[in-house]
């Protein structure tokens, strides 16, 4: 996995980001990603509503990710945070995170797809009006950052997430 400009950032290096990923994510979450890139552009949002995702969350694009064919993995491009460039490493990190689990749920099998799809019907959500992917994403990002939360007010997603995404990892506090 090649990662390339966070230098840019001026906030965290790509030995950093490496270690970040190589640390947090279980290498089967990672395993696809070819490369992580930073791009000091900010990247206002200017396509149209998607469906499911409140306004208020649209306002910039803080990461992509997209399947490269022809290298049979995934591209993470992770973009300035604010306009005026301001942001700490934490916030990248999330921003990384964010993409990764992007990546974890393409790669889902069939079955666990429609299982998460079954549970997301059944759930109160982390935040309202979310689509089932990006369902998917917060419950992801949750876990591994407040997985006590979790456990207490989502103990089914967290089960899914212990069970059949991070293979019986947890990131108890």
């Amino acid at each position: 996995m090649e990662i390339v400009h966070f230098e840019k950032s001026k906030i965290i290096t790509n030995l950093e980001v490496k270690a970040y990923l190589c640390t947090r994510f279980p290498s089967q979450h990672i395993e696809k990603i070819i490369q992580v890139k930073y791009t000091d552009t900010y990247m206002e949002y200017k396509g149209p509503q998607p469906q499911g995702i409140p306004p208020a969350y649209i306002k910039n694009t803080l990461g992509e990710c997209e399947f490269d064919k022809d290298k049979n993995g995934y591209l993470i491009r992770v973009y300035r945070q604010l306009p005026d460039g301001s942001r700490d490493s934490e916030g990248i990190k999330i921003t990384v995170a964010h993409e990764v689990a992007h990546v974890v749920y393409a790669e889902l099998s069939q079955e666990y797809t429609q299982q998460w799809s079954q549970l997301d019907k059944s759930i109160v959500r982390l935040r309202p009006r979310l689509t089932t992917e990006e369902n998917f994403i917060e419950h992801y990002l949750a876990y591994m950052k407040s997985p006590d939360y979790v456990i207490e007010n989502f103990p089914d997603e967290y089960n899914f997430m212990c069970d059949k995404v991070f293979g019986g990892r947890e990131y108890i506090t």
